[in-house]
């Protein structure tokens, strides 16, 4: 017994040099993640007010696809999501307003509500932003090429039929317009027009 007591006393010893020679720790870590949001922008401008063959009013049937879809909760399983209505720039809301939400803006400004709604969650990450709209944009902006610069994917919805599908719709724009850029007063000049 007395030989097994001093072995024992031996390697004791020996584990306690060899704890001050490498000094292990014992670190607990704590991994918090959250999930990516998801910004959900909703067209309130007046022309979400025009009712479409068959479905209504634009904006009553993105706000039912919202609140009685499924869309929104089928988001809300991989992100967490941050509503805003959208006219010439983005406000937001909660999922409540919806219910009261009025198309009453004045304008659509696609590019601008985009970058005001990134910027009310700057510092977190964003996944996408997700636009509920009739794609009628009055800004006299490009927003395809503009919101292609905003570093997030956005993801249209459209509501309404498009204005060309309209069978008294007529395509017609100027394309150019060719001029001298110095006409002398009370002469005449000629101006040609690409219609």
């Amino acid at each position: 017994w007395y030989f097994s007591l001093l072995l024992l006393s031996r390697v004791l010893i020996v584990l306690v040099l060899l704890l001050f020679i490498f000094q292990p720790e014992l670190v607990f870590q704590r991994f918090f993640t959250s999930a990516p949001r998801m910004l959900v922008l909703v067209d309130a401008s007046q022309s979400m007010t025009h009712a479409d063959a068959g479905t209504g009013a634009r904006i009553e049937l993105a706000k039912t696809n919202l609140r009685h879809g499924g869309f929104l909760s089928k988001l809300e399983e991989q992100f967490y999501v941050d509503l805003f209505k959208f006219g010439r720039t983005a406000l937001p809301i909660r999922y409540g307003d919806l219910r009261t939400l009025q198309a009453d803006q004045d304008m659509t400004d696609l590019t601008d509500s985009c970058k005001r709604s990134l910027e009310a969650v700057r510092g977190r990450s964003v996944a996408g932003i997700v636009l509920l709209t009739d794609g009628i944009d009055n800004s006299g902006k490009r927003p395809i090429e503009q919101l292609a610069t905003l570093g997030v994917p956005v993801h249209p919805v459209g509501f309404g039929m498009r204005i060309e599908e309209d069978k008294d719709f007529k395509n017609v724009g100027i394309m150019s317009v060719e001029h001298d850029d110095f006409v002398p007063k009370d002469n005449t000049t000629e101006i040609k027009v690409l219609v």
